[in-house]
């Protein structure tokens, strides 16, 4: 299972200085491994809530992957999805977007960063972010999300980084899990730097109230959509209806998926 950070510490020598060789000891997976992985990221200082949104007609958008659906098929789509709304406490989160940095090995080794959005809260109104897409288990060597303070610089922030764990549920989430090393802003070489050149990820201690993240295996993606649980028209339908002169930029990540699912509290 999940080793915790003083575990890995002990597992891999000397803190810091020497640190430990995550592309090689924390996947365990085989090449030859199909699955892929669902990864989701919870702050458990942070809160977040939503109302729900019940749209009577909905559209298609307009560059769906596939074909549009018939009238008769948007009837029996999802019709209610979820909108973030203003909190009046000094938790709220600031975006729906969370910095997201991975490194993956597939012919040579790769740096994915993005922003990952909102999609789900906790039972305890924590947020919960996942990025779009899933990540074949075989080839995700360590991911990061970063945290920017109020005293960090504008290109610094505190960097929270997971591996996988040896056992991984299929189908369903494992518990929240805690990174297994707590990088300060500013520490160079950047961890990314050294994973992608066969080196080890450095191993600082990890305190507070970090992000937590879990996991599942799912089979791989094949982009077939059913028109009875597809949220993508009611998502367009309540971002083009909601749109006005006020919108910001991330107008359009504050809606998410009604998903039913009671997420439990990450501490």
């Amino acid at each position: 299972m999940f080793k915790s950070a003083s575990l890995v510490v002990g597992l891999c020598g000397i803190l810091i200085l020497q640190g430990c060789n995550t592309a090689e000891q924390a996947n365990p997976w085989k090449a030859s491994s199909t699955k892929h992985v669902r990864i989701q990221v919870c702050l458990p200082t942070k809160v977040v809530k939503f109302e729900d949104l019940v749209l009577n007609r909905l559209e298609n958008h307009p560059t769906s992957p596939q074909r549009p659906y018939s009238q008769a098929e948007l009837e029996i789509a999802p019709k209610t999805v979820r909108r973030m709304v203003p909190v009046e406490s000094p938790r709220a989160i600031d975006s729906p977007l969370l910095p997201y940095e991975q490194v993956r090995k597939r012919s040579g080794f790769s740096i994915g960063r993005r922003l990952i959005s909102l999609e789900d809260s906790t039972i305890a109104d924590q947020p919960v972010f996942e990025e779009g897409f899933t990540q074949p288990v075989s080839e995700l060597v360590a991911f990061a999300v970063l945290i920017r303070g109020k005293e960090t610089k504008a290109d610094e922030a505190t960097q929270y980084w997971y591996t996988l764990p040896k056992e991984i549920p299929v189908g369903v989430f494992s518990g929240w899990l805690a990174p297994i090393s707590m990088i300060p802003p500013g520490y160079s070489p950047h961890p990314s730097f050294s994973l992608t050149r066969g080196g080890m990820l450095p191993i600082f201690p990890v305190h507070g109230d970090t992000p937590k993240m879990r996991v599942s295996l799912v089979e791989p993606p094949t982009y077939k959509r059913s028109p009875a649980t597809d949220f993508l028209p009611a998502l367009y339908t309540a971002r083009t209806k909601f749109k006005s002169d006020d919108s910001g930029r991330f107008f359009v990540y504050e809606f998410v998926e009604k998903s039913g699912e009671r997420i439990p509290a990450c501490e």
